[in-house]
């Protein structure tokens, strides 16, 4: 393996994007909140961050690039913000929840948000980069060449160095560098051979969807969600639309049959997965809603006592992520965690830090 504290140019090839390299060009679909950029002008220093709002640390970074746009931006530094992982069915639907997100979560945000839901900033960024994690910060100089590659959190140390000019030529630069790549290239190594173990098992599942929803069998619906929508599964070798618009049809079809207003024992064996649906494809209040349901109706439910426990510790984490609070029901107790998946196709997936 490579030592980390190998320079970039001696890691990858010439196409490798590194610290020095020309930055890539700007073309996303819309944009959200701010005014558009279509290309890097000379003079300037742009943060270019990929985000994601089912990525908690994601969300917990936009504060301080709050913060740093106001503190530089009479040092000529714009940050910019690329929605490149929103996960729905559709692009209307993605753009639409990140909208109203943005709406209600982010109202004093001063930096402009790009929607790009094909992921071609991605393709032109991320991946040539060996960035497999986001949030990732990029800073682009007033040279036009990428000046610093890696998390948000090294901003407050990394960025005023790219201001003097002492950061690109420093050794932590180059062996932060040379740890991305050398880290990226392995994970992408493993997202690959998972992603075939994936896809060999693919089949079976898109049957066992459609023969569910034929039947009309609440049964074997959940047993099909809970195989797509399970926390506890890293869902990152799946075809990322192909899971949403089973996950829609799923949802669609167990709510239909099985509404909330309804009293069966049963609703809580698949509401907690069609919960986990909502919550990736943003719609959070829904989510909390219907995990809110699940425990209720956990208390009727007969199942040993050790099952149930067990049931319910599952269902009380998946609720307190989603409420972002710690939470506690009978003996159980759970803090927050970030549940979402991985992106997944049409490229290698993309990690939450």
């Amino acid at each position: 393996m490579t030592s980390v504290t190998e320079s970039a140019s001696q890691v990858g090839a010439a196409n490798v994007l590194s610290v020095g390299s020309r930055a890539p060009s700007i073309i996303v679909e819309d944009w959200l909140r701010g005014q558009p950029v279509t290309k890097l002008e000379p003079g300037k220093v742009y943060i270019v961050e990929f985000l994601a709002t089912w990525c908690g640390t994601c969300i917990a970074s936009m504060p301080n690039l709050v913060i740093l746009q106001d503190k530089y931006r009479n040092n000529g530094v714009e940050v910019l913000g690329i929605a490149a992982h929103e996960q729905a069915s559709t692009a209307d639907e993605a753009r639409t929840s990140l909208d109203a997100w943005l709406t209600k979560s982010v109202p004093n945000l001063n930096y402009a948000i790009a929607f790009d839901y094909a992921s071609e900033m991605s393709k032109l960024w991320m991946d040539p980069s060996f960035s497999v994690r986001i949030p990732t910060s990029f800073v682009v100089g007033r040279d036009g060449r990428l000046a610093f590659i890696g998390h948000s959190t090294q901003l407050d140390n990394a960025l005023p160095k790219v201001l003097n000019g002492s950061w690109t030529v420093s050794d932590e630069a180059k062996a932060l560098d040379a740890k991305r790549i050398n880290t990226g290239r392995r994970r992408k190594r493993e997202l690959s051979q998972k992603r075939a173990l994936v896809e060999a098992g693919l089949p079976v599942l898109r049957q066992l969807v459609r023969d569910a929803i034929d039947k009309k069998s609440v049964v074997w619906m959940s047993v099909a969600i809970r195989q797509l929508f399970d926390p506890a599964k890293d869902y990152s070798g799946f075809p990322h639309a192909e899971r949403f618009a089973m996950g829609k049809d799923l949802s669609e079809h167990i709510l239909a049959a099985n509404p909330p207003q309804g009293s069966e024992g049963a609703t809580f064996l698949s509401y907690g997965a069609v919960a986990q649906y909502y919550y990736e494809t943003g719609k959070r209040d829904r989510a909390i809603e219907l995990g809110e349901l699940a425990l209720k109706w956990l208390d009727a439910a007969t199942a040993s006592v050790r099952a149930k426990r067990d049931v319910v510790q599952c269902s009380l984490q998946a609720l307190a992520s989603y409420r972002s609070e710690k939470l506690c029901y009978e003996e159980c107790c759970s803090a927050p965690q970030n549940t979402a998946p991985k992106k997944p196709e049409p490229r290698l997936p993309r990690e939450a830090a």
